[in-house]
């Protein structure tokens, strides 16, 4: 019931279950339209939870799923099973009017970051007329908004070929006619490169992978948040704007911004806190 606004015309893939957070603790279940993906936080809850019961449950609930897939660790032997039909190369599904296609088999996570839907709508807001850089892109999230937005062009970067395909492939099925470019490479390695070519973009985004697996790396995390932060806003047009995102939860809101500020110092830039957001 909490979630039964869903799906509606804009957005049909949403968290059905998350976790501890809906007294669940150790299990997820992530819709993309007509796809039900069921994930653990640690192998040793397959023994706690029935996930053939649960993926029965579901196709009760929601009669449109024709595929239930549970989905282990990208490095375990067996990536998932199908509970329930035959999970498809490819899943394309909706998020606020956009569209976008995952291999969920092997995507990370349950094949999409759905926790950053309101951030990514955000984007699409302060697009407008603007050169947009992405780094980090995994599969072009933030980078669809910003041509939906309007951007006057887009470049994506992300280290892994896979991750720029399937940026290339949904600017396809959106059809979007903003000038774009994807760059497989290190995105530090674009960074400095781009530092000493002295290329400037409108908007940055910077949402790297997490840095903090747990406390004990939280103060080489820092080192490295503020390092690679305060490196992209070198990429910032006078004027321009800068996102910076962590997915590190042993970094909390307040250390978050302690990071930030000590970034636009090593920079020598001076900011404006525009918006604060979260999952």
């Amino acid at each position: 019931a909490l979630r039964s606004m869903y799906p509606h015309s804009e957005t049909n893939s949403f968290r059905l279950i998350n976790g501890e957070g809906d007294g669940f603790p150790g299990l997820v279940i992530d819709i993309y339209f007509d796809t039900a993906v069921i994930k653990h936080d640690h192998p040793i809850m397959e023994e706690l939870w029935d996930r053939y019961a649960i993926a029965r449950l579901i196709t009760q609930d929601f009669p449109r799923i024709g595929c239930v897939y549970y989905k282990r660790r990208n490095d375990d032997d067996s990536k998932g099973e199908n509970l329930v039909g035959q999970l498809r190369s490819e899943v394309q599904f909706l998020e606020n009017g956009v569209s976008f296609a995952s291999n969920i088999r092997d995507a990370a996570k349950t094949g999409f970051f759905l926790d950053q839907r309101d951030n990514r709508k955000l984007i699409s807001q302060f697009s407008k007329d603007k050169s947009v850089l992405n780094l980090f892109s995994y599969t072009g999230g933030f980078s669809l908004f910003a041509a939906k937005g309007g951007a006057t062009e887009v470049t994506s970067v992300d280290i892994a070929k896979a991750a720029i395909s399937a940026v290339e492939r949904n600017f396809e099925i959106n059809n979007f006619q903003t000038k774009h470019e994807d760059i497989a490479i290190d995105a530090f390695e674009f960074i400095a490169q781009s530092v000493k070519e002295k290329r400037l973009f409108d908007l940055v985004i910077t949402d790297p992978p997490s840095f903090a697996p747990n406390q004990k790396a939280v103060e080489k995390a820092t080192d490295g948040y503020t390092r690679v932060y305060s490196d992209s806003l070198k990429l910032v047009r006078p004027d321009g704007l800068f996102a910076a995102s962590s997915c590190s939860s042993p970094i909390n809101f307040e250390m978050f911004l302690e990071i930030t500020k000590e970034s636009f110092a090593k920079a020598c830039k001076k900011g404006t806190l525009v918006y604060l957001g979260g999952q």
